[in-house]
């Protein structure tokens, strides 16, 4: 609920400034600013990165996106059970616990492919962090990316001693491409910012950047397209990774602090939220796929702070939450911002929304009775069903491929573990059991 409460804040400030938008060519042409600003990138490629061995298997076939949530019966995840934080591997039937790179201490937020068949991971130190990738059986492990190879100089503190905080991966759908974002201040002050590096791991073109700490990254359907949320202040950056230029916006860089922006999974549209104008309220706004004919599908809500849209998998509904300060309301609406259905009522907190394979059902986390629970509700709002019914707190919902079983985070034995639901029968499973932290479940295909 805090960071509930604090996005919402945040939000609501941004929305009340009157920053002039940029143009594409204003972008294009800011050079490399102190980080103490929160600035446009400078799209200028790095020099060639060589990998320090030889990347994951050569095979260029597309690969085809599988469903929200997953994979078979392997299930990995993140664990302090070894004292640092390491990446296992586990048969969600059958046990078989396995670390990934178990060489490499404090490996953190590890990132799959789609295709469940690499892993990306971050190590770091007060200085530098890198970027390593591996196969999912935790083979061919390379390192693709170190940052102390990247400036990190401040024209307003020459002298000023910075420290690296990490880190996050976001691969492209494709497998090919990934997003490395770290951030950087100045050690015992509030001075810093982010930095953003765009891998093609193709050719080992890197394209580094600064934004601000808050930014957020994302992929386009095709994997040709990556985007910033936090560049020019607040203000949404695309770039074409394919030719290293901006992409024409078609005029909504009115939109302020925009948030949760998602092609489609079939690439035809583009939802995200935001403050348009000078809206006091946030809202949900779907357009097509090349930025043309934005719609407000969530704007009837007068009242509430909307945000938090997720594509149905067959690009035919979104759902989204609709909160006014501590209590929300989960919505699902058709793309085209018609036949709007109400699933939830004034619900406290609401997190972990995801859509059921077959876009049927979908599942979410709340505390709507005083501690998270994992609920399931069918997408047309008939037949809700609490599954955890537990006093501890049952949170982070993935969905098996299948869309029988539910991997989850819970705290029931007094540290977290990870636990498998069967979402007919409600039969549970106790996957992990030890005396540290698991957390961060992922289904692998």
């Amino acid at each position: 609920m805090k960071k509930l409460q604090a996005v919402i804040l945040c939000m609501l400030l941004i929305a009340c400034s009157q920053t002039v938008p940029p143009t594409a060519d204003t972008l294009i042409e800011q050079t490399s600013t102190p980080l103490t600003q929160t600035i446009a990138p400078s799209f200028t490629p790095n020099p060639t990165i060589t990998p320090t061995s030889t990347l994951l298997p050569t095979e260029t076939s597309t690969v085809v996106p599988t469903p929200i949530g997953g994979g078979s019966g392997k299930i990995a995840f993140t664990s302090e059970q070894e004292g640092g934080q390491g990446i296992y591997m586990i048969n969600a039937d059958e046990g078989g616990l396995i670390e990934l790179a178990s060489e490499i201490s404090s490996k953190f937020n590890p990132a799959w492919t789609l295709d469940g068949t690499k892993v990306s991971f971050s190590t770091a130190t007060e200085k530098s962090a890198s970027l390593y990738i591996m196969n999912a059986d935790g083979s061919n492990l390379a390192k693709v990316l170190d940052t102390s190879e990247l400036s990190v100089y401040d024209q307003i503190h020459p002298d000023s001693v910075f420290g690296i905080g990490c880190c996050n991966s976001i691969w492209s759908p494709d497998g090919e491409k990934i997003i490395f974002k770290t951030s950087r201040g100045v050690v015992d002050t509030f001075i810093g910012g982010s930095q953003v590096h765009a891998l093609n791991l193709n050719n080992n073109q890197v394209f580094d950047f600064r934004v601000a700490g808050w930014s957020s990254a994302f992929w386009s359907s095709d994997s040709t397209k990556f985007g910033i949320i936090g560049c020019e202040n607040g203000w949404l950056c695309i770039m074409d990774i394919t030719n290293g230029k901006l992409v024409d916006l078609n005029g909504i860089y009115s939109v302020t602090f925009p948030t949760n922006f998602y092609w489609s999974p079939d690439g035809k549209q583009i939802t995200f939220a935001g403050f348009w104008n000078d809206s006091k309220n946030s809202d949900v706004y779907v357009m097509n796929a090349d930025f043309s004919n934005p719609i407000n599908i969530s704007g009837y809500l007068a009242n509430g702070q909307n945000g938090g849209p997720v594509w149905s998998p067959d690009s035919q509904k979104i759902a989204f939450s609709s909160c006014d300060v501590y209590l929300c309301e989960l919505y699902v609406v058709d793309a085209d911002g018609t036949d709007s259905t109400k699933l939830t009522s004034q619900i406290l907190g609401l997190n972990g929304v995801v859509w059921s394979p077959d876009s049927e059902k979908i599942v979410y986390a709340s505390a709507e009775n005083g501690n998270d629970e994992i609920y399931v509700v069918n997408s047309d709002g008939s037949n809700p069903v609490n599954l955890t019914k537990d006093p501890a707190s049952d949170s982070n919902p993935i969905l098996s491929p299948d869309g029988t079983r539910i991997a989850y985070v819970s705290d029931r034995d007094g540290d977290n573990e990870i636990y498998i639901l069967d979402i007919e029968d409600t039969g549970l499973f106790q996957l992990t059991n030890n005396d540290t932290d698991d957390h961060s479940p992922v289904w692998l295909p």
